[in-house]
């Protein structure tokens, strides 16, 4: 069958779309206060850095999709299509961020604070990402025709990387200039597209590229998928390992802004492109659809339980000391309780008729 079949649902999408979700919450799972495992908060981030394609992947999927959508409703208007989007994505943003704002507010911080929370996409954790989709939706509107030549796509992939090589001299070699003008992104936050339009031209490769990368994908063993995922991820890790550690208390801002996240995406597809769901088990592949349906219902639920969650860790735990093993496990299972809390949420609520806030 072919993934982009129009009459059904893209199996290897959904399938990532789950994956990342869960890696996402798995991010956002730990509740524990960062003075009762500060010596060890490094390498734990560290661990999971082969993880960071979860983002990255989830921008990708929705420029692919909204390619496909364009590619085939020529008769209707992008503009169209894209205002489209842009309301669909609106509301579920409108009520999140109020929600998480009412709460914010309701802590004592000032209508500023909540302000300006809300514009760094820290309202609550992961917020700054429908910020991004926000700007780049209609960007992409206006510069996807540039994508059919593939010299225009190979030129916005050296500028991204040119980007995160800037930030990594900056790093390293900027001096207090340097410490400035990090200071500054920092201040700016997450949601600044510099570190993301790479992302669209990569979705719309994708689709137009994806008999060739299914006949790829297919002759690809699995012991040579799992090899070039194991390799990347390795260079995953390298980077992050490089880089975070010198940004100090900015990390949080950078730490998508990594060379081999546009690889790791890029691998990840490949792998995943030929996987149909008659070769899962079925209770899996039930599984896979119900987290790929929720996702956006997860995602925003999850970073507004995350933040209060963490209150709770820091007023219980505060006086404790985590080792290494501990964190990890404490991770984990922040992370069962987070993802099942999430969704059991999101379905409630989309029986309820709130369908437009989670799916």
């Amino acid at each position: 069958m072919n993934p982009i079949d129009q009459s059904n649902r893209i199996f290897f999408l959904d399938l990532l779309k789950a994956v990342s979700i869960s890696i996402v919450v798995f991010y956002h799972s730990l509740f524990l206060p960062i003075n009762t495992y500060f010596s060890v908060a490094i390498a734990e981030l560290i661990i999971h850095s082969p993880l960071r394609f979860c983002v990255p992947v989830f921008l990708t999927i929705s420029f692919f999709l909204l390619e496909r959508e364009l590619s085939t409703s020529k008769e209707i208007s992008p503009w169209l299509i894209c205002r489209k989007r842009l309301i669909r994505l609106a509301i579920p943003t409108g009520f999140w961020f109020g929600l998480a704002a009412l709460l914010t507010f309701a802590k004592g911080n000032s209508l500023q604070e909540v302000f300006t929370t809300i514009l760094m996409g820290d309202i609550y954790i992961g917020a700054y990402f429908l910020l991004v989709l926000l700007q780049l939706i209609p960007i992409f509107i206006l510069i996807r025709r540039s994508f059919q030549k593939t010299r225009n796509i190979l030129i916005i992939v050296g500028l991204q990387i040119a980007v995160f090589v800037t930030l990594k001299v900056l790093v390293f070699y900027g001096g207090s200039f340097g410490y400035d003008a990090i200071n500054i992104l920092s201040n700016i936050g997450r949601p600044l597209i510099a570190y993301w339009f790479i992302y669209m031209p990569l979705g719309y490769f994708l689709y137009h590229r994806h008999s060739q990368l299914l006949e790829l994908s297919s002759s690809l063993e699995f012991k040579h998928k799992m090899g070039g995922f194991l390799v990347v991820s390795f260079l995953l890790l390298l980077e992050y390992a490089n880089l975070i550690p010198n940004i100090g208390n900015y990390f949080y801002v950078f730490e998508f802004a990594l060379i081999t996240c546009i690889i790791s995406t890029l691998v990840v597809f490949v792998c995943t492109f030929s996987i149909q769901s008659n070769q899962l088990p079925l209770k899996l592949v039930s599984l896979i659809y119900l987290l790929s349906r929720y996702s956006l219902g997860i995602f925003c639920i999850n970073g507004i339980l995350s933040k209060v969650f963490s209150l709770l860790g820091r007023a219980v735990l505060k006086e404790m000391t985590f080792s290494l093993p501990e964190v990890l496990a404490a991770r984990l299972i922040g992370w069962v309780i987070l993802l099942s809390i999430s969704l059991v949420l999101a379905i409630q609520m989309d029986r309820f008729g709130f369908k437009a806030l989670v799916r």
